[in-house]
């Protein structure tokens, strides 16, 4: 009974370490990349509709690039510029809120760029080498993982065993060889199917879009609601803030921040980052981090006390509270 035990502590010991070790690792890194993509198509859907932008090929290879440094990601990581703007033309295309005639213009605006990318092969950014090499360093790191839990899982099964003075070559066959393949053979079945899942987190990069859209309308409505004067898309050490509100003297530095399920540590830790820069560099009293659920975010960051975590609905709450009405 105690062999069996034993067999399957070591075996969960491994799969807990290997899942804890992935997400902070390669689970963080593809976080960050979805939150860059839905950044980019945020930035060239907000011109388009509100400012009348004509997007060019330049532009959205300069914004690729800037969102790449900003969330510290590689740009062949990124969407290309073809999946850039086919996403672009189906959000438009497939949004009710945006009036009949406004979004025939956006289309028409849309579709030479569209045409011309018909016309060339996409061979904008020569990244082959680099997704090679990206894949390579992937496996790599994921076979290390495998390899250093699976050691970890059979240490801790036969050290009881060696506690009690048997022999580690004897106690290594009879428990340590089964926790080993046993240990390996779950971690390659939980990495199939993350590698079958991959297509479906792809598709949720125009949810998590519509979604930080969604948000921003409620709190534009918010404020309206509380009577509180705003701007938008404040820039700030090559970035822009979602909104700026300036009451009695104060500054208020709004940030919406949209993510799917539990986000790692490090993306909450970087969106805490980008607020402290917004709040430093625009010289603002206060920074306030709007999430859909804050019980989601990340516990045990670092927060100064001028920056808060909260939802739109808290928000509500907060500016009634303060009384923020300029007067």
């Amino acid at each position: 009974m105690d062999t069996y035990l034993q067999t399957f502590l070591g075996i969960g010991v491994s799969v807990a370490l290997f899942l804890v070790g992935y997400r902070r690792t390669i689970g963080a890194r593809k976080e960050r990349v979805r939150t860059a993509n839905v950044s980019v198509h945020r930035a060239l859907l907000k011109r388009m509709v509100l400012e009348e932008y004509q997007p060019r090929v330049n532009d959205v290879v300069r914004l690729l690039e800037g969102k790449a440094r900003e969330y510290q990601v590689r740009v062949s990581e990124m969407r290309p510029e073809r999946e850039v703007l086919n996403h672009l033309f189906a959000e438009i295309f497939d949004n009710d809120l945006i009036p009949p005639n406004h979004r025939r213009n956006l289309e028409q605006r849309l579709s030479p760029l569209l045409d011309e990318f018909e016309e060339t092969p996409p061979h904008t950014r020569i990244v082959l080498l680099q997704d090679q090499l990206t894949v390579r360093r992937k496996r790599f790191l994921v076979s290390t993982m495998i390899f250093s839990t699976s050691v970890v899982g059979v240490i801790s099964a036969i050290l009881p065993n060696l506690i009690r003075g048997e022999r580690f070559v004897l106690s290594f066959i009879q428990l340590g060889l089964p926790v080993w393949v046993g240990s390996i053979a779950a971690m390659v079945v939980l990495q199939s199917l993350r590698r079958v899942a991959d297509p479906s987190d792809e598709i949720s990069a125009s949810d998590a879009a519509q979604e930080s859209l969604k948000l921003e309308r409620e709190v534009v409505a918010v404020l309206d609601a509380v009577g509180v004067a705003f701007h938008t898309q404040v820039p700030a050490a090559k970035m822009r803030a979602d909104f700026l509100i300036e009451v009695r003297g104060r500054k208020i530095v709004l940030d919406i921040f949209t993510f799917r399920g539990f986000p790692p540590a490090v993306v909450g830790a970087a969106s805490v980052h980008r607020m402290k820069t917004f709040v430093r560099e625009i010289g603002a009293d206060e920074g306030v981090i709007l999430v859909r659920d804050e019980s989601r975010f990340p516990r045990g960051i670092s927060v100064p006390n001028n920056i808060h975590i909260m939802s739109v609905h808290g928000l509500k709450e907060y500016l009634h509270q303060c009384d923020y009405r300029e007067k």
